[in-house]
């Protein structure tokens, strides 16, 4: 795989590790909730408590989507000017065999981003399909 086929996996543990820590703060203000009812001193720490949790987790969540849209998109931009580095190996009739294996390899790392970068790789496909014999 090459330099940038595992940023979708990565994004993907990173959204899932996000998913679990929201779920954490939502039941655990629902459990602060759930004493505050009482009007209990102790139930007015742990609101206040769950509050200051859920913030952070929210805080922390925002930073970490923040970064995990920054690499796919660093990604998906490093993929795009690979595939303009072989369109214009393709333009040049570099060897067959070579153009074939970056490619492949292309095409490996773009099955784990978008459609545009799948489409680009399609449209890549096409072309070099043209080109050679």
């Amino acid at each position: 795989m090459g330099p940038f086929g595992s940023g979708a996996s990565h994004y993907a543990a990173g959204m899932h590790a996000l998913r679990n820590r929201f779920a954490a703060a939502v039941a655990a203000a629902a459990i602060a909730l759930t004493f505050a009812a009482c009007g209990d001193d102790d139930a007015d720490d742990l609101r206040n408590e769950a509050e200051s949790t859920a913030n952070e987790l929210q805080e922390e969540a925002e930073s970490t989507a923040d970064e995990l849209r920054d690499e796919a998109e660093t990604a998906a931009d490093d993929l795009r000017r690979e595939a303009e580095e072989l369109r214009e190996d393709i333009r040049e009739n570099e060897s067959p065999e070579e153009l074939r294996r970056e490619l492949e390899e292309f095409e490996d790392q773009a099955r784990d981003q978008g459609d545009e970068i799948q489409q680009e790789a399609e449209e890549l496909r096409k072309e070099l399909e043209e080109q050679l014999p």
